[in-house]
Formats: structure tokens, C-alpha cells, sequence
């Protein structure tokens, strides 16, 4: 019976344990060492849409009520407006914002700090589950937690304080719970219930706590099921209160409807039943193995990245396996109230919602989706090193009889630590993070866009055309996506190679029809830029030319009038140069009757009608100016009423106009 029950049970040491106070010391001086480089850091990658270019934030503390009352993408981009409500965050910037604007370091600071706080009331809460019956245990699993190099992806990135906030308060409302079940004063729990709707308000991910507080209730108390359903309850009405808010705010919907497609999650790329199956095993394992094995780290895990299995696949029945284990092991041992499966159970239960199977995710896999399930991770591990531990009176015969264990983790610490630190300097800006995972995910065709367009952001040519190369290997890889081809072509541009941002201009307008109409001016606007150049040189050929590029110019389909006739003013320009009178004249004829008020456009056709000496249109167009707003009494234009009166052999009137 002993040896079974051994399987459950831990053994605490007989010696005294740090203070609460240096334990919470440690762990906040390791925090804030592990991230310390990052307090230099720039914004970067998706801090664009909670900061940099969030309207809502920038407005500071004026901006609090539009983000109170508008979902989290609105003050980003309205028109795309994903069904996301999580203003905790927002409103933390919008405040940050009001004191540093947009200097990045006290942002990260903060950050940190609060990853720190974190850290501590999870020690704070383990204490609280175990009150002194394994003094060093808790803190071993934080600092398990607070080392792990999984949560770079959150603390390193400013946007990843949705998710330490979701988990930050999550954790408060556990304590506060613990607090109420000791103390009984009602302060708990409206301090737990404010706890966890600022919880819910920064990442809807917060939800899985509403299973964990009873399920640690049950582990770690005395209390029985009825009492814990009662200390439960004021959660749920949390939880329903703040679904209602959200509902109302954002007139309900999916809230990754417009996040979900398949190239962010390959499970979309499935086509039977046992692909579906076998992918989102995979996604499961991918999860877990990033737990144990935290490397490579990248900022996106697309369908490059994911292969599509099928059920009966070795990795698929692999990762089946252990769940199923885990699964078997948990429900065995449930009601054994022990650590070690109260760390499986709070795994299972908090990686289900990242799972695909109860919701469709953005994508299959994301790093910072870990922080909150990774702390049942860490529990496991903890409570593994702390079972495989000898107690011995003296810390050199301690030493001496668990050289192993120690060394495992020392060299976990050392590991990890090492981890963490590394990749937060990939985070020092867009530039350093995008490079960083073109290498570590070369056929992630997000990766090399991402790097490609930092690339081409530089002023010399030879970073521009290497800008190009990842983003062409980009659009091979995902040749319909669009956005790529149009950064394309602004490389392009900037090399003054016109001719073929043209050709990714083209490629993108087949692509992407919610940008069509931007897509369109650019594509016009080349055009033109590459005609005007040909024009301006002066030579017959280049002028020839420059007719086809006006040409295509004004045949683009959906273009707006006032660029279509800006096309039409150059390409009967380009004819004049030419000495084709005639095909001009039809040209600005054509633009007359489209708009007979543009000046510049309808006085170039009375000069030409001159030109062709046909004064008597000459002169009807050109006096018809004085009505069009613009018009100025110059001696230019005195020349040309000169010229066609001259013309028409009424010399009386060209003299009015002789000489001034």
C-alpha cells in the first residue's frame, strides 16, 4: 500500500525553509534579470495594433471610453474589425501612453515588472494550496516557471500583456478565493470577482480558470462539493456578465472570424476526417514538446510549419498515446488530492481551449497561448525533481546523495535562462525578430515576407534587392496570398526599376480584392511616374513609348475619373511632342467632354487647335475658359486668343490682345 501511495504523495523536508520574503525576493531579482535586456527594446511585430498604430491608445487617456465601448481591433482597423472585446489592455496603454508616448523602454519595464508580479503570486498561491507542508517546493516550480523560455513570446513583446494579464489576475482570484475560504470576509470576494472580470477583459482565454478554481478548491481544502459550487458561482456570474458586455459591444460573432484561415492554421488545409484528426494531434504534440523542448522559438507556426497527418500516422498515434496516458492517469488518481495530478489535470484542462476541437483557433500552435497551461507543466516537473530528492541532515551529504537531480537541475536552470535571454534579443525590434525567424522557419512564407519588407525599408540597393529575393520566396510558397506582391513592387519603386513593380502590382491586383481600390492608384501611379520620365526625356523613341505606359494607365478597370484623366492629359501630351495633332486633339477632346471646367487640360486643346490651325475651335475653347474656375488672364493664354483671332483674319480683335 505504501509503495502505490507513494506514487501520489510527496515528502517535505525537515529542515528549516526560506522566509517567504527571500523566496519572493529571489524569484523577483530572476524575473527581472531574464528580461532585462528587453528594457532597450523598440516596438515590435504586433505592437502596431495595440500601441503604435492603435488610434484609441494614442488618444491616451481620452481614449479610454472608445476603448471601453468598441471591440479591441476597432481603434487598429475598423474595417476589419475581428470580434475581439479586451480593453484591460488597452486601457493599460492608453494611460502608458499619456506619460511616454511612443518611447518603447518604460512600456517594456512595466512589462516585465509585471511578469515579476506574476511570478510572485504564483509562489504566493502554491504556498497558500500547500500552506507549509513542502517549504521548498513552491518556490522550485516557479522558478521552473519563471525561467521557461516558452513565455518570451509574452513578456518579450509588449503585446503579450493580454496574456500575462489574463493569468496575472487569474491567479489573484485564486488567492483571493483562499483568502475568503480562510478569512471569510466578504472584501475577498469582490476583490476575487474584480479580480477575474479584469481577468476575462485581457484575454477571453481566462475562461479555463472558471474549471481550475473549483478544481483547486477541491485539492487543496477540505470543503465539500456543495461549498465549492457557492465559492464558485460569483465566477460564473462574473464570467456570464462579462460574455453579456461583449456580446453587446461587439453584436456577438466569432471572435477569430476574421483571424482564421488556412494559412495560419493548417488544419483547414485537411481533407478528410482523419486529416482533421490527425493534425490537431499534432498541434497537441507540437504544444507539448515546446514544454520540454523550447527550440527553436518563432513568432507564427504556419502550414509551412505544421504538416498535415493522417490519424493512423506514427506522430499521430504518438501524441494520442501520451494524452490518453495523461488523461488515464488523472482520472486513476483524481481523487487522491495529489500535486503531481493536480499539475496533469490543470495542464489538460487549460491546453484544451488551444486544442481546435472546442473552438477553431487562428492558428495551431502559438507560444504565448502556453503561459497559462505551462504553469501545470512546471508543476509536474517541480514536483518530479522534488520526489526524486534524498533528505539528508546537511547540505554536503545532501549534495553528495542527489548529485543527479541537482545537476539536472542546474543544468535546466542554466538551459533555460540561457534560452530565454537569447531569444529576447531577437525582440529588439522588427528588423532583429523577423531576421531571426526567416533562419529558424525558412519555408514560413509570414517569416520572409516580414523580413523581406524590413529589408527593402533600407536605403541601400544591395538590402533592398536581398528585401526582394524573401519576399519572391515568399509568394512561391504562398503564391495567392496577397500583400506580398505589393511590397514587391515598392522595393521596386525605390530601386526606380518601374517597369517591374508594374508586373507586381498586376499579380497583387489579382489577388487581393478587399485592397483593389489602393492596389488600383499604385498600379496607376507607376504607370504614369514611368510614362512622365520616358516623356520628359524628349527623344522620339522614349516619347513613343510613353504612350503605351499612359495608355494602360487610363485602361485600368475602376479607375476614378480624376486619375483616368490625368492618363488622358499626359498620353494627348505625348502625342503633341510627337507632331500628331490629330490623335491629341481626340485625346483632349475626350477629356473635355468627361470634364469641361479642367483648365490645364481644355486650354492644352485650344493650343493644339491652333497648333492644327483650326482657329475657329481654337477660339471657342479658349474663350470658354474665362467661365472655368482658374482662369487667369495670362500671356500665355493672350497669346493663344491672339493667335486664333490672327487665324481667322480679324486682325481688329488679335490686337486687343498684341502686347500685353
Amino acid at each position: 500500500m505504501a509503495s502505490k501511495n507513494a506514487f501520489y504523495k510527496l515528502k517535505g523536508l525537515d529542515v528549516k525553509p526560506l522566509s517567504n520574503r527571500v523566496s519572493l525576493v529571489i524569484i523577483a531579482i530572476v524575473s527581472i534579470l531574464l528580461y532585462a535586456n528587453t528594457f532597450t527594446h523598440d516596438f515590435a511585430f504586433d505592437d502596431v495594433a495595440v500601441v503604435t498604430q492603435n488610434t484609441f491608445v494614442k488618444n491616451g487617456i481620452n481614449g479610454i471610453p472608445d476603448i471601453l465601448t468598441t471591440g479591441s481591433w476597432d481603434g487598429f482597423k475598423p474595417k476589419r474589425a475581428m470580434k475581439i472585446y479586451r480593453p484591460f489592455q488597452l486601457v493599460v496603454f492608453a494611460v502608458q501612453y499619456e506619460f511616454f508616448r511612443m518611447n518603447a523602454g518604460p512600456y517594456h519595464i512595466f512589462h516585465v515588472l509585471s511578469y515579476a508580479l506574476l511570478n510572485c503570486l504564483i509562489f504566493i498561491l502554491l504556498k497558500a494550496f500547500w500552506k507549509d507542508k513542502f517549504p521548498y517546493l513552491p518556490l522550485l516550480i516557479t522558478l521552473i516557471f519563471t525561467i521557461h523560455p516558452i513565455h518570451t513570446d509574452v513578456v518579450a513583446n509588449i503585446k503579450g500583456s493580454a496574456d500575462l494579464f489574463a493569468m496575472l489576475f487569474g491567479i489573484l482570484a485564486f488567492l483571493m478565493v483562499f483568502s475568503y475560504i480562510k478569512k471569510q470576509k466578504l472584501i475577498y470576494i469582490i476583490l476575487g470577482c474584480l479580480s477575474f472580470l479584469i481577468s476575462l477583459s485581457s484575454k477571453e482565454t481566462a475562461i479555463t480558470y472558471l474549471a481550475i478554481i473549483p478544481l483547486a478548491i477541491y485539492y487543496f481544502t477540505k470543503l465539500k462539493v456543495k461549498k465549492i459550487a457557492i465559492y464558485t458561482l460569483p465566477y460564473v456570474l462574473i464570467t456570464v456578465a462579462y460574455l453579456g458586455v461583449r456580446t453587446i459591444v461587439l453584436s456577438g460573432g466569432n471572435a477569430m472570424a476574421m483571424t482564421i484561415n488556412k494559412y495560419s492554421n493548417s488544419i483547414l488545409y485537411s481533407e478528410t476526417l482523419s486529416q482533421h484528426i490527425g493534425t490537431r494531434l499534432y498541434g497537441l504534440g507540437k504544444n507539448l514538446q515546446l514544454m520540454f523542448f523550447p527550440h527553436p522559438l518563432k513568432t507564427s507556426y504556419l502550414h509551412q510549419d505544421i504538416p498535415i497527418l493522417e490519424a493512423t500516422d506514427f506522430g499521430a498515434l504518438s501524441v494520442l498515446f501520451i494524452y490518453i496516458i495523461l488523461a488515464i492517469i488523472a482520472i486513476k488518481y483524481l481523487t487522491k488530492k495529489s500535486i503531481l495530478i493536480f499539475g496533469i489535470v490543470y495542464f489538460l484542462i487549460t491546453i484544451s481551449l488551444f486544442s481546435n476541437t472546442i473552438v477553431m483557433m487562428p492558428s495551431i500552435v502559438s507560444e504565448r497561448w502556453l503561459l497559462i497551461p505551462s504553469l501545470g507543466f512546471c508543476i509536474v516537473i517541480g514536483v518530479l525533481f522534488y520526489k526524486a530528492i534524498t533528505i539528508k541532515p546537511d547540505w554536503r551529504s545532501f549534495l553528495n546523495s542527489n548529485l543527479v537531480p541537482v545537476l539536472a537541475f542546474v543544468m535546466l536552470f542554466g538551459l533555460f535562462s540561457f534560452q530565454t535571454i537569447d531569444r529576447n534579443r531577437d525582440w529588439k525590434n522588427d528588423f532583429a525578430l523577423f531576421k531571426a525567424d526567416s533562419k529558424t522557419a525558412p519555408n514560413n512564407h509570414m517569416n520572409l515576407r516580414n523580413y523581406g519588407t524590413e529589408l527593402m525599408k533600407l536605403s541601400d540597393k544591395d538590402s533592398i534587392r536581398k528585401g526582394i529575393k524573401y519576399l519572391k520566396r515568399a509568394t512561391e510558397i504562398a503564391p495567392k496570398r496577397f500583400g506580398t506582391n505589393n511590397n514587391i513592387a515598392l522595393a521596386y519603386i525605390k530601386l526606380n526599376e518601374l517597369d517591374n513593380a508594374i508586373e507586381a502590382y498586376k499579380k497583387e491586383l489579382e489577388l487581393n480584392p478587399r485592397n483593389k481600390a489602393k492596389v488600383i492608384n499604385r498600379l496607376w501611379s507607376v504607370y504614369n511616374k514611368k510614362g512622365v520620365e520616358l516623356m520628359n526625356t524628349s527623344k522620339v523613341a522614349k516619347v513613343r513609348q510613353s504612350i503605351n505606359y499612359f495608355k494602360n494607365a487610363s485602361d485600368i478597370n475602376d479607375l476614378d475619373l480624376t486619375s483616368k484623366l490625368k492618363s488622358l492629359h499626359n498620353l494627348g501630351k505625348a502625342h503633341y511632342l510627337l507632331t500628331d495633332l490629330k490623335t491629341a486633339i481626340n485625346t483632349y477632346k475626350a477629356i473635355y467632354k468627361a470634364k469641361p471646367d479642367k483648365y490645364d487640360s481644355v486650354f492644352t486643346l485650344g493650343l493644339i487647335y491652333n497648333r492644327d490651325k483650326q482657329y475657329q475651335n481654337a477660339l471657342n475653347i479658349l474663350l470658354s475658359l474665362q467661365n472655368i474656375e482658374g482662369y487667369k488672364d495670362t500671356k500665355k493664354y493672350k497669346k493663344e486668343v491672339y493667335q486664333a483671332y490672327k487665324g481667322l483674319g480679324q486682325i481688329e480683335l488679335a490686337a486687343k490682345y498684341i502686347g500685353n
